[in-house]
């Protein structure tokens, strides 16, 4: 009898609700798994966007492939390439087995805090951007998971910069036994070049060549190719104006044609450090350059951010941020009259 009263009491219940006894016991499995059902509706949102309408299952090792064939494509240098590989690669150590749908905003966030802190973990965001907005666009991931991730902060720091009694005894020994060295340093010291406007890393990078010093219209010409991309609207091509200081210490060592630096990365490197060993001077990476702009901006209080970012090849935000330092007209003007002993 008690049987064929719950018979009757499920009939009439379920005949209503139209609810099958399996269809509870789905129910109550998803209450004990879940447990708020409130969580349904987001739960089949989720499994809508990370499973039913991903149409190409990748793992990241072969998403990262495909990503750098295509990045192969675009007009991009040898050295922003290795960059991306470089990056890529290294997420690729804990996260390449992984299927890329599976992975989530948490896990990259994961991954960047695991990083240094500064530009070692924001190079890591900058590269990983465009990657994963690749995988949207292939369908490998239903969304941009960077859309979740804060641009990461890079704290502080100001620049260091040489002291003109080192610029003078780096220039010495230019002359010395390093005159090879001289058009690096005298570009980047008084000229405000990038290492990579004069140094090739890979062949194929373009460099400063002598016939750009145009030295009857007392201009450098920086040309597209040579000069850092950035995102200027101007437009990355500048012109440099030659100061009495480039002017005296690179025409006596001037060339017709050819790379100003007539050096490879490798044997670049090894020079100016044995340069700076005899002299006795702790290596400041990008410090002639961030020297020159702080001193050119203590010789000449009256110039504007604006003259000094274009020289630069920067933005004035970053001018300001960088190159506006607690230095004396005085030691801008010592900077800029270093000249041969012989002609003091």
């Amino acid at each position: 009898m008690e049987f064929i009263s719950d018979f009757k009491e499920q009939k009439r219940l379920f005949g209503q609700l139209s609810v099958t006894p399996e269809e509870v016991h789905y129910v109550n499995v998803l209450k004990r798994e879940v447990g708020d059902l409130r969580l349904i509706p987001e739960i089949i949102e989720h499994w809508k966007r990370t499973s039913s309408g991903i149409l190409n299952k990748v793992t990241v090792r072969e998403a990262i492939t495909a990503y750098i064939a295509n990045y192969k494509k675009m007009d991009r240098s040898e050295r922003t390439l290795a960059d991306v590989k470089h990056r890529l690669n290294t997420f690729c150590l804990t996260h390449g087995d992984w299927m890329m749908h599976e992975i989530t905003s948490a896990h990259v966030q994961q991954f960047l805090n695991n990083q240094s802190f500064g530009y070692q973990r924001r190079n890591f965001y900058k590269y990983l951007g465009p990657f994963f907005h690749f995988g949207r666009q292939q369908k490998m991931l239903a969304e941009n998971l960077m859309e979740f991730i804060s641009t990461p902060e890079i704290p502080y720091k100001t620049p260091e910069i040489y002291k003109v009694n080192e610029l003078a005894e780096i220039l010495r020994f230019c002359q010395a036994g390093f005159i090879d060295l001289l058009p690096f340093v005298v570009c980047s010291a008084y000229g405000f070049m990038r290492q990579a406007e004069l140094v090739k890393r890979y062949s194929s990078e373009s460099v400063l060549q002598w016939e750009d010093i145009l030295w009857d219209e007392n201009l450098v010409h920086l040309k597209h190719g040579v000069v850092k991309a950035t995102k200027r609207r101007v437009g990355d091509e500048r012109f440099i104006p030659i100061n009495k200081a480039f002017r005296h210490w690179l025409e006596p060592v001037k060339k017709a044609s050819g790379p100003v630096v007539n050096l490879s990365h490798v044997w670049f490197y090894s020079r100016l450090g044995n340069l700076l060993r005899q002299a006795g001077i702790n290596l400041i990476p990008n410090g002639f350059r961030h020297s020159a702009l702080s001193y050119w901006l203590a010789a000449n209080p009256k110039a504007g951010v604006g003259e000094l970012a274009r020289m630069a090849g920067n933005s004035e935000a970053t001018a300001k941020k960088h190159y506006i330092k607690l230095l004396k007209e005085a030691d801008g003007k010592a900077w800029f009259g270093l000249r041969r002993e012989s002609e003091k």
